[in-house]
């Protein structure tokens, strides 16, 4: 589990913030969802670890910053994932 474990399920509210700020974007870091949706970051990633549990997540690891990134399966089936360079 990438997001860790938590004994509590994240609240409704804290899963629809989430949710909100990812499918407004394609990827996001944990830090930018919390900033875009007045979330802590732990309410984020508490939201985070019950999707990637339920499977609804692509998570793509990275070498530079931010190190992590997240979206919905749904809304990023047909992005390039690998796709790294900058548009010319």
């Amino acid at each position: 589990m990438t997001f860790g474990t938590f004994k509590l399920k994240p609240k409704p509210e804290h899963l629809e913030g989430v949710l909100n700020v990812l499918a407004q974007k394609i990827f996001a870091s944990p830090h930018i969802i919390a900033k875009e949706s007045g979330l802590s970051l732990t309410a984020v990633k508490c939201a985070l670890a019950q999707l990637e549990q339920e499977d609804q997540l692509i998570i793509k690891h990275q070498l530079t910053s931010p190190k992590l990134q997240v979206a919905l399966k749904d809304k990023s089936s047909d992005v390039n994932i690998s796709a790294t360079s900058d548009p010319e």
